[in-house]
């Protein structure tokens, strides 16, 4: 018997019930694709047996993010990017239909640290991390990545195993133009990436409206 290779995923995505089904707020099947995430006393997040007990992590911020006796300033960067899918200020239901639309994952498979501001002492390009990511995307097959922030974007290679990535035009709204849209090749499909600033600074919720509206991806 073959013995199955060992999975790099340590800390597991959040997978919406109406991902790939209908009702989804998108077009197709979409993965939002975070940095990291980071937590006061993560040290402390260990099994009996001292290993780093982290794969509910991304799960568990979800559910915090519904439950009104947490609060924090990390609700907002959520809260900003779903405003700029539906394009205002949205509300709990709007909230709940997007988590339950996608598969939200985030690229460093290790918590970054107590805080943001250590995020940038991790090395976003070490190998086990594009390996567990390639593994999402076997598991799950998006056909549209929006990926947050910089850290990621200059992390992921041009070629995810099946080919270089085509470049495509930047889309202009206003004065401002998205740059980050690429396609990749992957088995017999593509897989869309498009790079957005991070919700947490820099957002602008009207012109990345428009960008989603502009390459279709909204229903």
């Amino acid at each position: 018997m073959t013995t199955p290779p060992q999975s790099t995923v340590r800390i597991f995505p959040w997978v919406g019930s109406l991902y790939g089904k209908q009702g989804n707020v998108f077009r197709q099947r979409t993965l939002i694709l975070g940095g990291s995430q980071y937590s006061p006393g993560y040290e402390n997040f260990h099994t009996e047996e001292g290993q780093p007990e982290w794969q509910d992590f991304t799960k568990d911020v979800v559910d915090y993010y519904f439950d009104d006796s947490i609060s924090g300033k990390w609700k907002g960067t959520y809260t900003k990017f779903i405003n700029s899918i539906f394009g205002g200020q949205s509300d709990y239901e709007q909230q709940g239909r997007f988590f339950d639309s996608i598969v939200f994952y985030n690229y460093l498979q290790e918590i970054a640290g107590a805080s943001a501001s250590e995020a940038g002492n991790f090395d976003y390009h070490a190998p086990c991390h594009f390996s567990a990511f390639l593994e999402i995307l076997e598991t799950y097959r998006p056909e549209v990545v929006i990926s947050w922030g910089s850290k990621v974007w200059n992390a992921l290679p041009n070629d995810w195993c099946h080919g270089p990535a085509e470049v495509r035009d930047g889309i202009t709204v206003g004065t401002e133009t998205s740059q980050k849209i690429y396609d990749y090749p992957y088995r017999d499909t593509v897989i869309r990436l498009v790079g957005v600033h991070h919700p947490s600074i820099g957002y602008g919720v009207d012109f990345h409206h428009q960008i989603f509206r502009h390459l279709n991806l909204l229903s």
